[in-house]
C-alpha cells in the first residue's frame, strides 16, 4: 500500500537532475545566450526528451510472463523474476518489476538505462523517492515543470537572474493548477492565498530557497498545521486569562465525511474592552447525540484551556439534548466544587425561534421533512400531505414537481423567459427545512414567477398536477403568506452573524415587535374574512413565539441586559408590560438579587483600586 507520508504527493522543485538532462548542458554554452534563447531551445530539447523516456518507460516496464533465474556478474546473488501478487496496487509497479534475491522479494526500477536501482518490498518509500529524484515521475505522471526548473538551475546555479512577469504565463499555469486539482475558482478570492502571492512576489529570495521550502509530502503540511495550532492554542490560554467570565456557544451536526463534530467557540471581553470570539474545540462525538456524551466533550475542552471556574452562560439552539447536556455539565461541575445552573445559563438563539415559528406557520403542528425522502420515484402519498396544507402546499408540489428533472426545469426556464422576459431568474428556489428563509425565499420567487407558473401547470394538468392547481384566491393568499413572513425575514438576517446587532438585549424587543405582528396580522385577515386555514396559521405561530417568550423568564441575563441599555433601561418594562405590573416587579427583583450576587462585590473591589488610584496621582 502506498505510504501517506511518501513523496507520491510531492510537486517540490527538485534540485538534482537526471543523467539526460546533465547531457543537454554539456552540449551548449549556456552564458553565451539570451534569456529567450535559452527558453525557447529548453522547450524543444527537453519537450523531445520527455517523450523520449516516457515512450522508454513504457517499453522497460512489464512483468515477464516467465520465471527466470540469472546470476549478477558483480555478486553470487541469485535473482529471480517472478509474476507480482495481484495486491500490489502501489502506482510504482507502472514503472519497476518485482524480483526476488536470495529469496527475498525486491522492487526493481524500469527507467534505469544502466545499473537499475532495486529496493526491498516492506515500503513503497524508497522506490517513489527515486522515482522522483531521479525520473520525475510522481503518482500523478511525469513531472515536467521540475525538470526544466533543474536545467535551468544548473545552467544559471544560484544566480538565477529575475524574470520579467509575464501575465499571460501566470494565467495558464494558474489555470493548469485549479483545473488540474480541482481548485474551488473562488480560491483566488481568498485574502489569504493573494497574501501568499504577494509575499513571494515580493521577497527577494534566491532561486532555491523557496522551492528547500516547500514541503515534501502532505505529512508535512499536518505536521506544520499541528505545530502551529499548538503555538496558536497556548497563545489563546494566555488571552483567556482575562478576569471577566468566558460565555459559549455549541453546536453538534455530521460532517460531508459523515462524521459526527461538536463545536465549542468562546466569547469574552479582553482587557481592552473588545469582544473576542475563538474556535476552542472541533471535536468528534463518538456514540449517541445525547447530553451527557457532549457534556464529556465540553467538560474536556474547559479544562484543556482551564476555564471551569470561568464559566458564563451558554446560547444554543432549542434542542432537547442541549438541555440535558448542561445538565449534565452542572452535577460534573458540582463534583469539582464548581457552582453552575444549567437553567439560568441556557439561553436560546433567537434565530433559531424564529425559524421553529415560520414553521409553525407554514407546516401547522408536525413538520414535514421532505428532504429525507431517498426514493427513486416521486413520492404521490408525500404529495397529498402537503396538499393538506393549503395554497403553500400545493405549490411545494409544483415545484417539487419541477425541480424532479432537468427537463422540467429546461422547459420551466423556457416557459418563463418567453412570458415574462423582464425577470433576470427563470427558476423556482425548492425550499429546505434545513435552510432558515428558505420558505420565505421560495415564496417570493413564486410570486415573481407567477405567469409562468401558470402556464407550466396548464400544460401539465394530466401529468400529475391536476389536483395542486393554484387559483386566483390561492395566489392572493400565497402573497398574505409572504407578508406575514417578511418581517421574520428581517429580524433574522439583522440579528445574524456580526451586523452589529444580535445583542442580547435585541431579543426582548425583537420577541415583542413579532408577536405584536402577528396580533395585528390575525386581526386584520379575521375582519377580512380570510380563510380559517390562513387564521389558524397565524394562530399557531403566535402559540409558538408565546412559548419562547414564556421561558426567556428562567434567564435573568436578559432583563438585566435591557435595564442596562441606556436607551430603555426598566422604562422599556414599564411601557411594554403596562398591562402586566406583575412582569415588572418581577424582573426588577431578579435584576437586583444578580447586581448582589455576582457583581456588586466586583464593582465595590474596582471601585476602591480606582480611588487609589486617583489618591495617589493627585497626592
Amino acid at each position: 500500500m502506498d505510504n501517506f507520508n511518501s513523496a507520491d504527493m510531492d510537486l517540490e522543485t527538485d534540485l538534482f537532475s537526471s543523467d539526460n538532462e546533465q547531457e543537454v548542458l554539456n552540449d551548449r554554452d549556456m552564458s553565451n545566450i539570451s534569456s529567450s534563447q535559452f527558453a525557447s531551445t529548453l522547450h524543444s530539447e527537453f519537450g523531445a526528451q520527455s517523450l523520449e523516456r516516457t515512450t522508454g518507460s513504457v517499453r522497460s516496464v512489464g512483468t515477464p510472463s516467465e520465471v527466470s533465474t540469472l546470476t549478477p556478474s558483480a555478486s553470487g546473488s541469485q535473482i529471480t523474476w517472478y509474476n507480482r501478487s495481484s495486491q500490489c496496487r502501489s502506482w510504482i509497479w507502472r514503472h519497476g518489476t518485482a524480483i526476488s534475491i536470495n529469496g527475498k522479494p525486491f522492487w526493481r526500477c524500469g527507467l534505469c538505462r544502466n545499473n537499475p536501482k532495486q529496493y526491498a518490498c516492506g515500503s513503497t518509500r524508497h522506490p517513489i523517492d527515486h522515482l522522483r529524484t531521479q525520473h520525475r515521475q510522481t503518482k500523478r505522471g511525469i513531472v515536467e515543470p521540475d525538470s526544466q526548473n533543474s536545467i535551468i538551475r544548473q545552467a544559471f546555479g544560484n544566480s538565477m537572474p529575475r524574470i520579467q512577469f509575464n501575465k499571460d504565463t501566470f494565467k495558464q499555469l494558474l489555470i493548469q493548477w485549479v483545473v488540474l486539482y480541482h481548485i474551488s475558482f473562488r480560491q483566488v478570492e481568498e485574502p489569504s492565498f493573494r497574501l501568499l502571492l504577494s509575499y513571494l512576489s515580493a521577497t527577494s529570495a534566491s532561486y532555491t530557497s523557496i522551492p528547500q521550502s516547500l514541503p515534501r509530502s502532505g505529512s508535512t503540511v499536518r505536521a506544520w498545521t499541528m505545530q502551529l495550532f499548538s503555538q496558536q492554542k497556548q497563545a489563546l490560554i494566555v488571552l483567556l486569562e482575562s478576569p471577566c467570565t468566558i460565555h459559549f456557544t455549541f453546536d453538534l451536526w455530521t460532517s460531508g465525511n459523515h462524521l459526527a463534530l461538536l463545536g465549542l467557540v468562546a466569547h469574552w471581553i479582553n482587557q481592552e474592552g473588545k469582544c473576542c470570539r475563538a474556535l476552542l474545540g472541533l471535536r468528534r462525538m463518538h456514540g449517541a447525540h445525547t447530553g451527557e456524551n457532549q457534556s464529556q466533550i465540553l467538560l474536556t475542552v474547559l479544562q484543556e484551556y482551564s476555564l471551569v471556574h470561568k464559566i458564563g452562560y451558554f446560547t444554543l439552539d432549542n434542542a432537547t439534548n442541549n438541555d440535558s447536556a448542561l445538565s449534565y455539565l452542572s452535577q460534573q461541575l458540582k463534583e469539582m466544587g464548581i457552582k453552575f445552573d444549567p437553567i439560568e445559563s441556557r439561553l436560546r438563539c433567537v434565530g433559531h425561534v424564529i425559524n421553529l415559528v415560520v414553521k409553525a406557520f407554514l407546516y401547522g403542528q408536525e413538520f414535514m421533512d421532505t428532504t429525507d425522502d431517498t426514493n427513486s420515484t416521486e413520492n404521490l402519498d408525500l404529495y397529498a400531505q402537503w396538499r393538506k396544507r393549503g395554497p403553500y402546499g400545493k405549490l411545494r408540489n409544483i415545484i417539487t414537481y419541477i425541480c424532479w428533472t432537468p427537463q422540467r426545469r429546461e422547459e420551466f426556464a423556457k416557459i418563463t423567459q418567453e412570458a415574462q422576459p423582464e425577470q433576470t431568474a427563470f427558476q423556482p428556489i425548492a425550499a429546505n427545512l434545513t435552510r432558515w428563509n428558505s420558505d420565505f425565499k421560495a415564496l417570493k420567487r413564486a410570486l415573481q414567477l407567477r405567469n409562468g407558473f401558470e402556464v407550466f401547470i396548464a400544460r401539465h394538468m394530466r401529468d400529475g398536477l391536476q389536483n395542486d392547481q393554484l387559483d386566483v384566491d390561492d395566489w392572493a393568499e400565497l402573497q398574505d403568506i409572504v407578508n406575514i413572513l417578511e418581517p421574520f425575514h428581517r429580524c433574522t438576517l439583522e440579528l445574524e452573524g456580526h451586523r452589529g446587532n444580535g445583542a442580547l438585549y435585541d431579543l426582548l424587543p425583537t420577541m415583542d415587535y413579532l408577536l405584536e405582528h402577528l396580533e395585528t396580522a390575525k386581526s386584520h385577515h379575521t375582519a377580512a374574512n380570510s380563510t380559517t386555514h390562513l387564521i389558524s396559521s397565524i394562530l399557531l405561530a403566535w402559540q409558538k413565539l408565546d412559548k419562547y417568550y414564556a421561558l426567556t423568564d428562567s434567564n435573568t441575563a436578559i432583563y438585566a441586559a435591557v435595564a442596562l441599555h441606556p436607551s430603555m433601561k426598566f422604562e422599556y418594562f414599564e411601557i411594554n408590560w403596562a398591562e402586566h405590573p406583575a412582569w415588572i416587579e418581577s424582573a426588577r427583583n431578579k435584576v437586583t438579587l444578580l447586581w448582589e450576587t455576582w457583581y456588586v462585590n466586583l464593582f465595590n473591589y474596582y471601585t476602591i483600586q480606582l480611588c487609589l488610584l486617583t489618591f495617589f496621582i493627585l497626592f
